[in-house]
């Protein structure tokens, strides 16, 4: 976990042991996020400034302005709970099949084909197939 080369609030590497867990493989959608605000009269996310209609004419894509504080609530009335960061560390970057840590979910080298970098708004999750991590889960970088 961490790392020798980022900035100063990931060093140093250092090696944690992650008791077996299960996390969800995309990222929530706008969708998803729309049903628990309409079963919990939560009010919806305000539209990214870039998007107006963002949140319902988009639903397959990510849902945004969500704090941890709204997040929390939806992962309990999901069933589930939130990652820990060394969870969210661990399926961003770890390769069980080499036993390393890769820069990015695919390895080391940015590739711009494999994740929403550089685009004018957020794309529907699981775009990026090649980008996956080798635990499977999608859209670890970008978006």
């Amino acid at each position: 976990m961490g790392s020798d080369t980022g900035g100063d609030e990931s060093k140093p590497a250092h090696k944690v042991n992650v008791p077996a867990f299960y996390i969800d493989k995309y990222e929530v959608t706008n969708a998803q996020y729309k049903e628990f605000c309409q079963a919990t009269s939560k009010t919806p996310p305000p539209d990214p400034f870039w998007e107006k209609g963002y949140f319902e004419n988009r639903p397959n894509a990510p849902v945004l302005g969500v704090s941890f504080d709204d997040a929390k609530p939806f992962a309990e009335w999901s069933g589930k709970r939130l990652p820990t960061e060394i969870e969210w560390e661990k399926t961003a970057s770890w390769n069980p099949a080499s036993e390393t840590k890769f820069e990015f979910p695919w390895g080391d080298s940015f590739e711009s084909g494999k994740a929403a970098f550089g685009l004018n708004t957020p794309k529907d999750v699981g775009k990026f197939p090649a980008g996956a991590s080798p635990s499977g889960a999608m859209d670890m970088a970008g978006n």
